[in-house]
C-alpha cells in the first residue's frame, strides 16, 4: 500500500480512465429505445467517475459533458422514455431510474460546467427541470405513487437541480458565464 500522496493521484487517474472507458462511452452508441439499461449504466459510470474525483477541468471533461448532454437530447427526440409532464404510474422502474440519472447528470453539469453549456443545452435542461417538477406535482395526489421510492428519488433529484439552478442564477460570477438571454428568460418564467 502506497503513501497517501501516491494513492490520491492513482485514484484521480482511475477516475479519468473510468470517464473515458468504453463502458462509459457506450452512451454514444446505445439506443435508448432498445438498450435503456445500457444507457442508464453509462450515465451511472460517468456520474461515478465525477463523484469519485474525475477532474472537471480536464480536457476530457470539458468535451465529454457537453457531448453527453447532446446525446441525452438525441434520446429525448427519439424516445418517450423521459417522464416529462406525464404520470409516473405506468413507468417502469428502469424508466424512472433513467430519468433520475439524467437529472443527476444535469445537476453535475450545472454545478461543475455551467459555463460550457450552449443555449440549446440550457433550454433542454430548464425545460426538463420544469417538466419533471410538473410530473412530480401530478404524482402528489396519488398516495401509492407519492410513497414510492422512484417518485421520491425523482422529486429529490429535480428539487436538487432546481436549487442548483436557482443558486447559479443568484450568483453574479456564475450567471455572467451563461448565455446572455438566459437570466432574463429564467426570471420571466419563474416570476
Amino acid at each position: 500500500v502506497g503513501s497517501p500522496s501516491t494513492v490520491a493521484p492513482t485514484a484521480e487517474v482511475f477516475c479519468q480512465q473510468l470517464l473515458t472507458s468504453p463502458l462509459a462511452m457506450g452512451i454514444f452508441s446505445c439506443d435508448v429505445k432498445t438498450e435503456l439499461g445500457s444507457c442508464l449504466a453509462g450515465l451511472c459510470l460517468v456520474h461515478c467517475a465525477f463523484r469519485l474525483g474525475a477532474d472537471f477541468a480536464s480536457v476530457d471533461s470539458k468535451v465529454i459533458v457537453p457531448q453527453i448532454l447532446d446525446q441525452i437530447m438525441v434520446w429525448r427526440d427519439k424516445s418517450d422514455v423521459f417522464l416529462f409532464q406525464t404520470t409516473m404510474d405506468k413507468a417502469s422502474s428502469e424508466e424512472v431510474a433513467f430519468n433520475v440519472e439524467v437529472c443527476r447528470f444535469l445537476l453535475l453539469a450545472v454545478m461543475k460546467q455551467s459555463e460550457r453549456l450552449a443555449s440549446k443545452q440550457w433550454d433542454f435542461l430548464l425545460c426538463s427541470l420544469v417538466s419533471w417538477l410538473q410530473t412530480c406535482q401530478e404524482g402528489c395526489a396519488d398516495d401509492a405513487l407519492s410513497n414510492s421510492l422512484g417518485y421520491r428519488a425523482l422529486l429529490y433529484q429535480s428539487s436538487l437541480l432546481l436549487f442548483s439552478v436557482t443558486e447559479m442564477f443568484d450568483s453574479p460570477d456564475r450567471v455572467a458565464s451563461v448565455p446572455a438571454s438566459l437570466p432574463a428568460e429564467w426570471k420571466d418564467f419563474f416570476s
